[in-house]
This record gives C-alpha cells, structure tokens and sequence, in this order.
C-alpha cells in the first residue's frame, strides 16, 4: 500500500470518529502530539514500532480537525440577528419559489463568511457578482427525517455554515479584478460559441457535460441518462480532467513542443479549466493528480498514481474536512481508487495470452478498443456500486454495456469540443467541421443514453445497504482481485475476514430493532405522513405527505425513508382526506413500491377493520358524507388514533355511534387548528 494511502485512512477514519463523537478538540490534539513524539524517537532509533504511533498521529489529528469543522464560532453568536452581508456569487440557483445564492464575502462589522442566501424573488445573477444582502442570519437545517437528505452537511461540504433569510438584495458595482468574475465571463463566452456551432438540443448537452451547466439541461435529457446509468457523464468530474489533460498533452506533443513546455501547457489548461466549472470537489482532487503526475514527468521522477490519488485526498480533508460527506467527491475518489487499483491486475491477465497472439492485429485491435475500454468501466462499476447503492438506493445492472461505448463517445466529445472551441474562438468558420463531427457525437450518445434507459429493468430500487453488506463486498471484490495473494498468506485474510466478521456482528447487535412495533411521525412540513411497522414486519402508510410547487414529499422525504428501512412494499396504504396536503406523494409512491392495499376515502364504509399482522389491528372509520377517515391502530395495551381531517362535529358524532377514540397517543386532528381540536 502507497505511503500516503497508510497515513489517508486512519486521518479519514477520524474526521469520521471526530463528527460523530464530538469529543473534546484539545484532547485529540495532545493525544496527536503525543504519537507524533513517540513515533518520532522511535523512528529515530529504526524500530518498526513507530508506525503505530505515526499512524495514530494521523487519526487524532483527523479527530481534531473534524471536531472543529463542525462549527464556525465566529458566525454562531449571529444566528437569530439581522446583519449585513457583501459578498461575491459563487452560483445561483434558479427555484420555482426564488432563488438559492451561494455568495463569499463579510458580514457588515463582523467576520468573512461564506452564506446561502434564500430571496424570494429572481434577478439575473451570475458567478463573481457583487451583492449587498440584508436579513435574518440562522443555522441552516440538519436531517429532519431519517435517510433524508441532510442540508447541513451538504453546506458544510461547501464551506458554508449559516444561511441567510434576506429581505432585500441589491447588486454592486464591480471593483477590481475578480477571479470569479473573469472564469464566469470565460464560460459565458465557451458557452456562446457552443451554440453557434451546434443546433439547440446538442448545445445544452455539450454545455452540461464540459462546462458544468445543467441548469439548463431539458429535464427528459436528465432522466434518461439517470435511468441508463450514465449520469455521472453529465457532472463534471475527474473523467473529464483526465480526458482534457490527456488530450491536451498528446495535441501539444504532436505538434513537436518540448515535452516539459507540453506539460507545462498543460497544467495551465488544467488550472483555468477547474477555474472555468467552479472549483468543484471532484475537479480540484483531478487536478492535483495531475499536476503532481506532470511534475514527477517534468523532472524525470516515477509517479505512483494511487499515492497521488491519498496526497490529493489528504490535502482537500485537511483544507475542508466536510468534503468527506461531498457525495460526488466519494463517487469519484472511488472509483478512480478502484480504476487504479484494479487495472494493474486486468493487464496481467491480458500478459497471459502468449506474446505471439498479443501481436496479432485483429487481437491487438480488439484489446484496444473494446476489452480495455471494457475493463475500465468495470473496475469503475466496481468501486461505484456501493456508493450509488448507499445514497442513491439504486442499481443499474446494464449499465456496464451503455458505459463500453459512452466512454468512447465522451472521448470524441471531449476532444472535438476542445479543438472547435480553439478555433472558433480565433475565426468561427474554422471551426464548422469539427463542430459537425462533434454533433455526430453528442447525437449518438443521446441515441446510446436514450436506448439504455429503455431496457428492461434498467434501474433497480433497493434499500440502504447495512454497513455489514458494505464491509462484506468490499472484502469480497479486494479478495477476488487478489486470490494468488490469497493463496499464499490463508491466515492473514483469513484474521482480516473474521475481524469483518466481527465488526458486523457488533453493527447487527447495536442496531438491531427487535421485534417491536414502531410507529413514525415524518416531518413533511405542512401535511401528515405516519409510517407503522409491526413487530412480524407488515408495514403501513397514513396519508403521503403534500405536493405543493416543486415539492414531492413522497419523492424527497417518503421514499428516501423507506429506502433507508428496508421496505420494499406497503401491505396498507390509507389517506385520511383527498387533498394535496395528505396524499400529495402518493402518486410517486405507487411508481415505486409494491402496495397491496390503499383505503381512500368513501372506499371503506363507514366501519371497517383491518389486520394488519398477526399482532396489530386498525379499525377505521367515516363519518358522513365519507368525505373523511379515521384510523386508530391497536398493539396489545397501546392505541394509536390518527384523527386526519376530523372536525369537531364528526368526533361528537362518532363518540356518539360509539366510536372507540380513546388513544395513549393522538394525532391531533386538522394540524391542531380550532375546526379540529378543542382541549
């Protein structure tokens, strides 16, 4: 293993350890500055003891930093005030109900920050503008569900942490040069001349894959290449660094420049290239690889890339430890993790074919073209399944045969919209017949993206894997890559296999529920969504929560939830009152999950009763005119009443039919407004 690789590990381990745990930072710090002394001298003596005490260093200080990224002290006394912010745009997002602002700058009288301003109106904004903000200063919002998706660290990953309700926004004048400003009028620029050269439908493609801007992708374009399995051609990432460098680096060699200015072009390109798409986790951790890569070839020295890969990662934790929580810097540092470690053992399977047939031209070729292409999407599925199974709660099983011909694809997209844009922005004829080849291209992996999303099955759902099956496979995959290794040291990964064992073991022990019922009240915002699992594993929904504006809350609350406890299907779905607060996403969850019995309201009579399990009971009722349901739910001594959309008028009258209402746990009627609930 990779030195870097030994000392990224335990610091990654306790940035992780640090968040959760929380204990105190001058503790982890003195403990770090302990191993560091002890593994020094004993360094210094050569004893093989050290390592344990340096790699220690590593995980206490990785406990320090991530304790102290939790928060930002200077700005938590401000929460709850109304400050004055001027700052730069670093992006904008465009919602339905306003606008999303990430801005850096200062507070008026109070320290530099970086905020998230919410404006509810829209103003055309672009990245490196100055603004002037006024509003109410807070702490932006952690998980408010289980397995949904948490806004604080998604912030925090950013740098940012607090957001700003504004009440005003008014943009400056522009002084001074502005980094920002200069690569946003770049993109614009790129941007333009792209749809000069190609029609509309190409043009926003192009833009998303190679410039970053998918706000301004059709939404159907999104969605086939989310159902193919190639979404992550669309968000810039290391792929295509690596695919600019290189091409950048081969065009500049033809043309017979010395190979140190080639790698020094390079570099350039590189750098102005991460400034163009925003400095995003993925593209900075790319760029470090490789510019340390074409150093090391600058000054004759071998590079090892999978200690690149740890340097890069080691210098982004220690800069912004949240990033470990950064979604896309997990997928990519990954897989191409996986891609570095995987395609050594590939190439000595190929070695194996003796050198005579190797040599072969219809051999050679078919190595070239498709077997290789062919194991670095493989070794790329590899490392990507945990990632997309663990958040995304999807698998794509066919997705390794579209990834075969759209790397490919991306390769000629990559280059040609290299080489048109250089030339279009010295004389734009120049640039026609590039641009022609380069919309053969982009159609044809529409045409790959949009047959892919097509197959059968081509998206899986599935629910969160355990940190068990996550352990289990990657041991797995590192065995199987490994089985000589296997062979000869049984023992090893045979103690490596049973310490898994027993890690899982001790997950399954801590986390195990139990046979018991539980009862969940989501947080939907204004609406209701109650899930209920009995203690024999029968499960139920009452009401689905809203849709109002962009907001699914089966889609961005309920099945994220029901993804992350394992559900796979309803046995009981009922809505209490036929209105968008109650069964807004129940549409969505229809598409999703396998439900064998939905109770709307007028459907079920006035008395109906339910067995929900061997152990549960849930009776329901619908007082006239059967516009409104009542649910209450029985577990042995204990009562649920999940009143709905009751007004007091229909409470009277079913206590009057005689209606057992009596409940150790109520959901009050009606969001608690006076037409429900009178205490």
């Amino acid at each position: 293993m990779p030195p870097a690789a030994k000392a990224l590990i335990p610091f990654g381990f306790g940035i992780l350890l640090g968040v959760e745990l929380s204990p105190p930072p001058i503790l982890s710090f003195l403990a770090s500055l302990l191993c560091l002394s002890l593994g020094f001298s004993l360094y210094l003596r050569r004893r093989r003891v050290a390592d344990p005490f340096l790699l220690s260093l590593f995980l206490f200080g990785g406990m320090a930093i991530g304790v102290i990224s939790l928060t930002s002290p200077r700005i938590e006394p401000l929460f709850g005030r109304e400050v004055r912010f001027e700052g730069e745009v670093i992006r904008s997002d465009v919602r339905r109900y306003g606008m999303l602002i990430y801005s850096a700058g200062r507070i008026r009288n109070g320290p530099k920050a970086r905020l998230l301003i919410r404006w509810g109106n829209k103003i055309p904004l672009r990245r490196g503008d100055r603004i002037e903000a006024i509003g109410r200063l807070r702490a932006p919002q952690p998980s408010r569900n289980p397995g949904s998706f948490n806004w604080r660290r998604y912030l925090a990953a950013q740098g940012i942490h607090a957001e700003l309700r504004a009440k005003g926004i008014r943009r400056l004048s522009s002084r001074g040069f502005s980094l920002r400003r200069s690569a946003e009028g770049v993109r614009i620029k790129l941007e333009s001349l792209l749809f000069k050269l190609l029609p509309e439908r190409e043009a926003l493609l192009v833009s998303g894959m190679i410039l970053g801007d998918r706000e301004i992708m059709p939404d159907e374009m999104e969605e086939s290449f989310r159902r193919s399995g190639l979404s992550h051609l669309l968000a810039v990432s290391g792929l295509h660094v690596g695919m600019l460098s290189s091409f950048c680096f081969l065009l500049l060699r033809l043309i017979r420049l010395p190979r140190r200015i080639a790698s020094a072009v390079t570099i350039l390109i590189v750098a102005c290239y991460a400034l163009i798409v925003g400095l995003r986790p993925s593209v900075v951790r790319t760029s470090i690889i490789v510019t340390l890569a074409l150093v090391g070839y600058m000054i004759d020295r071998d590079v090892n890339l999978m200690n690149l890969l740890a340097v890069a990662g080691m210098g982004m934790l220690a800069f912004r430890p949240q990033v470990l929580w950064d979604v896309g810097f997990q997928f990519t540092f990954v897989v191409t993790a996986s891609i570095l470690y995987l395609m050594p053992r590939w190439d000595r399977l190929w070695m194996k074919i003796g050198e005579g047939w190797r040599r072969r031209w219809p051999i050679l070729y078919l190595h070239r073209l498709i077997l290789l292409p062919f194991t670095v999407a493989l070794s790329a599925q590899i490392g990507s399944i945990p990632i997309t199974a663990y958040h995304f709660h999807q698998l794509h099983p066919w997705g390794l045969i579209p990834n075969i011909g759209a790397v490919w694809l991306l390769w000629a997209v990559v280059g040609l919209t290299l080489m048109a844009l250089a030339l279009a922005s010295i004389w734009l004829p120049l640039a026609y017949p590039f641009g022609a080849v380069d919309w053969l291209a982009l159609s044809a992996l529409e045409r790959l993206t949009i047959w892919a999303s097509s197959l059968k099955r081509a998206t899986l759902f599935i629910s969160k894997p355990q940190l068990w099956q996550i352990l289990s496979y990657g041991f797995l995959a590192v065995a199987t890559a490994n089985l000589g290794d296997v062979r000869r040291n049984a023992g090893r990964w045979l103690l490596l296999a049973a310490l898994i064992l027993t890690l899982s073991i001790w997950h399954l022990a801590l986390t195990w529920p139990g046979r018991v019922t539980e009862v969940t009240f989501l947080d939907v915002g204004y609406g209701s969504a109650v899930f209920i699992r009995t203690a024999d594993g029968k499960t139920a929904l009452i009401n689905a929560g809203p849709l109002r504006g962009g907001f699914n809350s089966g889609q961005a609350i309920i099945e994220p939830f029901l993804r992350y406890k394992g559900v796979k299907r309803l046995n009981l779905v009922a809505v209490t009152e036929e209105k968008s607060t109650l069964m807004g996403g129940l549409r969505h969850l229809r598409k999703r999950f396998k439900i064998d019995r939905l109770i709307l309201p007028g459907e079920s009579g006035r008395w109906n009763q339910v067995k929900l399990g061997d152990v549960c009971q849930v009776r329901i009722w619908s007082p006239p005119p059967g516009k409104r349901l009542a649910l209450r739910l029985r577990y042995g001594r204990i009562a649920f009443l999940f009143a709905g959309s009751l007004e007091i008028e229909d409470q009277k009258l079913l206590m009057k039919e005689g209606a057992e209402l009596k409940a150790q746990v109520i959901e009050v009627p009606r969001h608690g407004s006076r037409r429900g609930f009178d205490p």
